[in-house]
């Protein structure tokens, strides 16, 4: 007899992946360089994006390719910052996006990480990217992804750092059959499963706003679904930091969480 094997944390910090797991949650986030000597042929704007799945259902995902040639407006679109589970500054890609099929490259974006630890109790990761250096007033965005895995809960705290006036859109792509509801706040995703998701910003003014976009799970097929999205402006003096907790409804864990 085969005995399924624990699967348990992982750093693969080579290709700039990092997968956080406790009993409920498995979250990847993506820290991959450009890739290719700095080509990046292949390359999405998903520098701190992430991944979430909740006892193995797809809940935040990443929408997918599409396409490569025959839709270049499609193309764009899914590999635009705002197709990832990530933040946009000033309505600004991280790296900007030309009119070629393939390649993403910056005299100025970059990724590292600052900090991985896993343990028995939590997982925690800490990167930050400067794609957004290059703006008028520079901001580089870091992100720090922390799993307690006894609560089986996700806190995502951003700090901007830098100076002036900037805006901030925080995106959520839902799976494919997934609804969310709003409170002040708060963000409930609903199926037979329950997440919330809080985003605690003190002195910040948030605007919560769902919209209907794509996701693409074979080449050439995409289908409807849900974005989330929270956004507002803040004066960068003291850099900043926002944080996000996502947790499972107890309703939906029942016994299991006990």
């Amino acid at each position: 007899m085969i005995k399924k094997s624990s699967l348990n944390s992982v750093a693969l910090p080579d290709g700039g992946i990092y997968v956080m797991r406790s009993e409920h949650i498995y979250l990847l986030a993506a820290c991959q360089p450009i890739g290719i000597n700095g080509v990046g042929a292949h390359k999405h704007n998903d520098w701190l994006s992430f991944e979430l799945c909740v006892d193995d259902q797809p809940i935040i995902i990443d929408p997918g390719t599409f396409c490569y040639t025959g839709n270049m407006e499609m193309r764009r679109l899914f590999r635009s910052t705002k197709y990832h589970n990530t933040v946009v500054v000033d309505g600004r890609e991280q790296i900007e996006i030309h009119n070629s099929m393939f390649g993403l490259t910056s005299p100025h974006g970059d990724v590292r990480v600052l900090r991985w630890e896993s343990e028995e109790t939590h997982d925690l990761l800490e990167a930050e990217h400067t794609g957004y250096t290059r703006l008028a007033e520079p901001v580089t965005h870091r992100r720090q992804f922390l799993l307690n895995k006894r609560k089986n809960e996700v806190e995502i705290t951003d700090t901007f750092i830098g100076d002036g006036e900037h805006s901030f859109a925080w995106y959520y792509h839902l799976d494919v059959g997934l609804q969310s509801e709003n409170e002040v706040r708060k963000i409930f995703i609903l199926q037979d499963r329950k997440i919330v998701l809080e985003i605690e910003a003190p002195d910040f003014e948030i605007i919560q706003r769902k919209e209907r976009g794509w996701v693409s799970k074979a080449y050439n097929r995409r289908e409807s679904a849900e974005i989330v999205c929270f956004e507002g402006i803040a004066v960068l003096s003291s850099n900043p930091s926002f944080t996000q907790r996502i947790s499972i409804n107890d309703d939906f864990l029942g016994d299991e969480k006990e």
